[in-house]
């Protein structure tokens, strides 16, 4: 069985990726899984972003969620423009250290809190990131 991925949802037809567009274009255009990529603001939001840092050099962990540009989406945003896709929640290792335990744990819980029949996978290059989510669920794929 072969699964189409869109990375950073449908990013090369509904440029840029990490968007609403882009993630409801992944729908449209028949993949069966998005990768995405998280962040936790200064005020605890969990946000969709490649880079920790904005094209303008401030950082998400140093901003609230109410300073960044609109076309950022919180995950659970995300999680919602995508639906019903199996989804990849990469956690970036490169954001605020000091925030990066927050964010495992709320990701794990907003991934408990949607609908069992959809499939998730956590992954990270950090290898503490994957083994902080199997602590916290041993049942969420990593």
């Amino acid at each position: 069985m072969v699964n189409v991925v869109a990375h950073r949802g449908a990013s090369a037809a509904n440029p840029p990726g990490n968007t609403l567009s882009a993630f409801a274009g992944a729908v449209t255009e028949g993949a069966d899984w998005v990768e995405l990529d998280v962040h936790l603001t200064a005020d605890g939001e969990m946000v969709v972003h490649h880079d920790p840092v904005l094209a303008d050099g401030r950082v998400l962990g140093e901003l609230s969620a109410a300073d960044l540009p609109d076309v950022i989406p919180t995950l659970a945003e995300a999680l919602a423009a995508c639906s019903p896709l199996a989804v990849n929640v990469e956690i970036k290792p490169d954001g605020v250290d000091a925030l990066r335990p927050t964010l495992i744990a709320k990701v794990v819980e907003l991934l408990q809190s949607e609908p069992t029949s959809r499939e998730f996978l956590v992954t990270s290059f950090d290898h503490d990131i994957c083994d902080q989510v199997r602590a916290l669920d041993p049942t969420l794929p990593t």
